[in-house]
């Protein structure tokens, strides 16, 4: 119980942070700039549609995570097989390592993705003669901002799954315990991550709506083409992380 309350209290603290630190920015913004015109709940439905769906599905990232990081996975039976691995040797929990900095990260990042798309579209269009190639820029424009918010939370998510040193500690101490070196080594794969995820996510997603495909449809292709452009940047994500210190590019491009 004292866990889910925590969680709540930082998903609250961070929603307001986010809100206050919107305010602030639209009172500075000159009248004409195109993010005056974004609707608000636009951000509001990103923060809240990215930070649910990524936290349901904490389990299967752990899971994930520890089959690229741990030898103890490698060649192994499969999903199922490894979540019951981790929870006979280290508890159900293990499963849940994560959460706060998933909920909390995505939230923003979401949030952020969402709402400067919406508004980097009108910027982006006519730049090139491709409407699609336009789609993809302004997707890649907002994630890029995403994912520097992200960053520090996802490689504090990262060390909580994998590393031994970080399982006691609570969100906050594992954020803290990141330096800025560590936060900005990180930021290079992570960007190898989400920038395919986002760009072929939200252009793919725009191209078939336009082309009369249903709408759930075109969300679950577009999920799936978005996954399957993102999972090398994700496995160097995980494997950057391994051993201690900050993330190391070039130590996992050895490793992949």
């Amino acid at each position: 119980i004292l866990r889910i309350l925590v969680l709540f209290g930082a998903f609250a603290f961070a929603l307001r942070r986010m809100v206050t630190a919107l305010i602030l920015l639209l009172f500075l913004l000159p009248s004409s700039c195109p993010l005056l015109a974004v609707d608000p709940l636009i951000f509001l439905s990103g923060g809240l549609s990215a930070s649910l769906s990524h936290s349901l599905t904490v389990p299967i990232d752990v899971v994930k995570t520890r089959q690229q990081q741990d030898p103890r996975f490698e060649g192994s039976e499969g999903l199922l097989a490894n979540a019951r691995t981790i929870v006979e040797d280290e508890g159900l929990a293990k499963l849940f390592a994560g959460s706060l900095p998933t909920l909390t990260g995505y939230f923003l990042q979401g949030s952020l993705k969402y709402g400067f798309y919406d508004a980097f579209k009108p910027l982006t269009n006519g730049l090139t003669e491709s409407g699609l190639a336009n789609l993809i820029v302004a997707a890649g424009l907002a994630e890029l901002i995403g994912t520097t918010v992200l960053t520090p939370l996802e490689a504090s998510r990262i060390k909580q799954v994998t590393d031994p040193a970080f399982a006691d500690l609570n969100f906050l101490e594992t954020v803290r315990s990141q330096s800025v070196e560590s936060s900005l080594s990180s930021l290079q794969p992570c960007l190898l991550k989400m920038l395919p995820y986002t760009m072929m996510q939200l252009s793919s997603y725009e191209v078939m709506r336009s082309s009369s495909v249903p709408q759930i449809p075109a969300a679950l292709i577009s999920a799936v083409v978005s996954s399957l452009a993102s999972q090398p940047g994700d496995a160097l994500l995980s494997y950057s992380a391994k051993g201690s210190g900050g993330f190391d590019l070039a130590r996992g491009l050895t490793d992949l």
